[in-house]
C-alpha cells in the first residue's frame, strides 16, 4: 500500500523537525510524562500496520485544514526533542521513526492528488479500521492536550 507513497527526503524531514522543535520550544506539550510515554507507546505499537488516518487520529473526510491540526499536534507529541522527557535518550531512533512516519502521513494526507492515491490503495480494512470511532476520542484527547 505505502510502496507508492514517496519517501521524504532527509532535507525535507530535517526541515519538518526542525519547525515542529521550534513549535514545541515556543509551546510545549501539558501533558505529564507518564500519560506521553503511554500515548507514544500506543502509538509505536500501531505505526507499522496503522493507516494514515489512524496514525494522525483523524477520519478519512476530514478537511486539509484538520490534517494539518492533526500533525502539528501528533509531530510535537513524538517530535525527538521529546526523548529525555520520555526517557529515551540514547533511543532518539524510536521518536525519529515515529516523527517520520507522521510526517508522512501528513505529506500524503495534506495533498489532494496523493491523498486520493492512497485511498484508492486502502485495504477494506484499513477504511474500516479509519473510521473507528476511538481514533477520533484520542484525537480530541491530543488536541486538548496541545492546546
Amino acid at each position: 500500500m505505502e510502496a507508492d507513497v514517496p519517501r521524504l527526503s532527509a532535507e525535507e524531514l530535517r526541515l519538518f523537525s526542525e519547525k515542529i522543535g521550534q513549535r514545541l520550544v515556543e509551546r510545549p506539550l501539558d501533558l505529564d510524562p507518564a500519560s506521553h510515554r503511554e500515548r507514544v507507546a500506543g502509538l509505536l505499537r500501531q505505526a507499522g500496520e496503522a493507516s494514515f488516518y489512524q496514525l494522525l487520529g483523524i477520519v478519512p473526510t476530514a478537511a486539509t485544514q484538520e490534517v494539518h491540526e492533526a500533525y502539528d499536534q501528533m509531530a510535537r507529541l513524538v517530535h525527538p526533542l521529546n526523548a529525555e522527557r520520555l526517557g529515551l535518550v540514547g533511543r532518539e531512533a524510536v521518536l525519529e521513526m515515529l516523527f517520520e512516519r507522521v510526517t508522512q502521513a501528513y505529506l500524503t494526507l495534506y495533498q489532494t492528488d496523493r491523498r486520493k492515491a492512497y485511498d484508492r490503495e486502502l485495504s477494506p480494512e484499513s477504511w474500516s479500521a479509519a473510521w473507528a470511532p476511538a481514533q477520533g476520542r484520542r484525537w480530541e484527547e491530543v488536541k486538548d492536550v496541545a492546546q
